[in-house]
């Protein structure tokens, strides 16, 4: 069986440390950890986490070296463009548009956030 292609947004690994959402996020990652699931991040994640808070920082450490990490191209920012002019994500949203168009691209098989 294929292990669904996963890409998370930065508010799944902060979602570990929230009590609304901590069970849900804390299962998906431990499924990446235990390679039950192929996890996908991007460049964007890596940058929105700069501004987090250490703990979450420190916790991410140990299970980065288990996702693909995956680069904003030019053809992901101009689908993020597209998907704001055709009035798909409010140009307020332009980061979650990003996660939106590296989804698409990388073909990912769900997107969490």
């Amino acid at each position: 069986m294929k292990k669904l292609k996963i890409y998370l947004d930065t508010s799944v690994i902060g979602g570990s440390f929230d009590d609304e959402f901590s069970e849900y996020s804390i299962n998906l990652i431990e499924n990446i950890k235990k390679d039950m699931i192929f996890g996908v991040i991007s460049e964007i994640t890596i940058r929105e986490l700069e501004n987090a808070p250490d703990f979450a920082k420190n916790d991410f450490k140990k299970y980065i070296n288990k996702l693909e990490i995956v680069d904003v191209t030019d053809e992901i920012k101009e689908l993020a463009e597209n998907y704001i002019k055709d009035k798909v994500i409010s140009r307020n949203y332009y980061e979650d548009a990003l996660h939106i168009a590296c989804a698409t691209i990388y073909q990912v098989d769900v997107l969490v956030s």
